[in-house]
């Protein structure tokens, strides 16, 4: 037994004071490498139809989204959309674009490309996975089924102003 306490200490000893240079660490600094390593090889960088894990974090480092998550909440906080509202039914959200966002070629990005992308995702040429987390925006049923090119739910009301109508709150 004591043989035991004595390996149990040392054990804890170690755990901790590995954390020792860390608490008299100097002040953290930006930039550097990251290496990310997975199980499998990433298979696609398309938003519309990388939904497992291997792909969908790789997109989610690449590709920016209308709000996303303040870190470490559950909080929603701009990101391509500096602000939005909600229409007090809860079926109308209108996004305000963040100005002067580029594509990588240097054109900006506009509500135009908003509209085209959630469209293209739940196209159904584009098989994309995820086509069914936007079917309660207006249209998308029509798109789904083939009878309709757009999704008349997303409207692009001027080049920083994207406006999604839901068919329930």
């Amino acid at each position: 037994m004591n043989k035991f306490v004595r390996k149990m200490g040392l054990a804890a000893l170690l755990a901790t004071s590995a954390l020792v240079p860390v608490a008299f660490a100097d002040t953290p600094t930006n930039g550097g490498d990251i290496i990310v390593t997975y199980k499998d090889d990433i298979a696609t960088l398309d938003p519309a139809i990388g939904y497992d894990w291997q792909n969908w974090s790789m997109i989610n480092a690449l590709f920016s989204r209308l709000v996303d998550y303040k870190p470490g909440t559950t909080e929603l906080g701009p990101s391509l959309a500096d602000s939005y509202d909600v229409s007090d039914d809860g079926k109308v959200y209108t996004f305000k674009l963040h100005p002067g966002v580029k594509f990588t070629n240097g054109r900006a990005v506009t509500a135009a490309d908003v509209k085209w992308s959630i469209e293209r995702a739940v196209n159904p040429k584009t098989q994309g996975p995820g086509a069914g987390f936007f079917h309660s925006i207006v249209g998308a049923d029509k798109m789904t089924a083939g009878t309709a090119e757009t999704m008349e739910g997303i409207t692009a009301i001027d080049d920083h102003t994207v406006k999604f109508t839901l068919s329930q709150p």
